[in-house]
């Protein structure tokens, strides 16, 4: 049984970490483009507009996170007619919120641009931020719906179409992040590019449907309040998760310009694309925990959801070390590669990239547990790990280190958390 068990792991953790990969990879590759052609000052407006991903994390992976949960207990008692309710009413309401904040974004691009840090010495940002917003709004609604099919499409034995979905995407995103430069699109084409490419990724997504041996279906349902009621107290965490994502970056990007200037807020954009990076191994595990210990809770299967915890920590150790290795050696040459060698920003962004390499360990083991809390419905522990570690601690560390140590007091403050 626990071989068994460790090739579904490995099954459900490939998939997650290969998703995560091609997304991340493309963001990559967004800041690099923006850094080398379009300059560092653009590079700056991105990682000010940072915490918009959040804000649309909050409705979409959220949600996601919560139907997950509710969704792998019915599968695992059997109940896959209501597995289908849940899923359609869930979609229905998201796709409500999305189409809301998506006229929310456009209209009211400005003052959000300003809310996210582009004022006080920042304020020569605030234009181009804006226009990064608003080639950001087409990605709300397909983003969205993307994050809330996917991980039941991994539930239907969809592993083979969720990985193509995120390859089109992703490969889509560079090819036009790259058409958008020559066509002198600028900033805006860079957030166009991102929207385009949510957009084929959720068409090559919806494919699936299309298959005749399925679990999951597609139809119009009437929404039953309670259950988004209890999808939405599931979804808490991440929620909490994300929520502190958008508001480090509203706090941090003042506090890097006011201590630090316009080049430090490069080395945060970089010092940021990098982390999510890392994160890839950390998510794949996460994935892998909660589609596999969820489906263990709905049985009733303590056994088995002790051996998913082994596993997921022997997984842990191996991914940590290989990265905390690989950052502390490379921190420069990933700087220069992003700045090139004459950069004034290029120790700043070097220093900030060891301080992933320092928290690496510390961050997967906290992202998984909390993964596993959410599997297992123990959503008050969730919730005081997330608001202690990724919003309290870390704001705190940064404002006092700020003081005695400057801009490297406020890097050094993401391990320290």
């Amino acid at each position: 049984m626990s071989a068994i068990l460790t090739r579904a792991f490995m099954a459900a953790f490939c998939t997650s970490a290969l998703t995560e990969f091609t997304q991340i990879g493309a963001l990559l590759i967004d800041g690099l483009i923006t850094s080398r052609y379009l300059g560092a000052e653009k590079m700056a407006a991105v990682g000010i507009a940072a915490p918009f991903f959040f804000l649309v994390g909050i409705i979409g992976t959220s949600i996601a996170v919560g139907l997950q949960t509710v969704c792998t207990k019915e599968m695992g008692a059997g109940n896959t007619g209501r597995m289908n309710y849940i899923f359609n009413e869930t979609l229905e309401a998201a796709l409500a919120v999305a189409l809301a904040f998506s006229f929310l974004v456009y209209m009211e691009a400005p003052p959000m641009a300003a809310m996210f840090g582009a004022r006080g010495r920042a304020i020569l940002l605030l234009d181009e931020t804006i226009e990064y917003l608003h080639g950001l709004v087409g990605e709300v609604v397909p983003y969205v719906l993307l994050s809330v099919i996917t991980p039941l499409v991994l539930l239907d034995n969809g592993n083979r179409i969720v990985m193509i979905s995120s390859v089109t995407g992703a490969v889509s995103n560079i090819f036009l992040d790259i058409l958008f430069v020559r066509l002198d699109f600028g900033i805006w084409g860079m957030g166009m590019a991102t929207s385009l490419s949510v957009i084929f990724s959720l068409l090559v997504l919806l494919s699936h449907f299309l298959r005749k041996n399925r679990i999951l279906h597609l139809k119009p349902v009437p929404i039953n309040l309670t259950n988004i009621g209890r999808i939405l107290i599931l979804s808490g965490p991440r929620a909490i998760h994300q929520a502190a994502g958008m508001l480090r970056p509203i706090v941090l990007n003042s506090l890097v310009v006011a201590v630090g200037g316009r080049m430090a807020m490069s080395a945060m954009s970089i010092r940021a694309s990098i982390s999510d990076f890392v994160d890839i191994p950390a998510v794949g595990i996460a994935g892998a925990v909660s589609l596999l210990a969820g489906i263990g809770y709905g049985e009733v299967n303590g056994e088995d959801i002790e051996s998913v915890g082994r596993i997921a920590h022997r997984f842990i150790a191996v991914s940590a070390s290989v990265i905390t290795v690989l950052l502390l050696f490379f921190a420069r040459p990933i700087a220069v590669f992003y700045l090139g060698e004459s950069s004034p920003a290029l120790s700043l962004t070097a220093f900030a990239i060891r301080t992933i390499a320092v928290g690496t360990l510390f961050s997967e083991l906290i992202y998984v547990r909390i993964s596993y809390l959410q599997a297992i419905e123990q959503i008050r522990s969730a919730h005081l790990i997330e608001i202690c570690v990724n919003l309290v601690c870390l704001l705190g560390f940064a404002i006092l280190l700020s003081f005695p140590f400057g801009i490297y007091g406020v890097f050094a403050a993401f391990p320290l958390s």
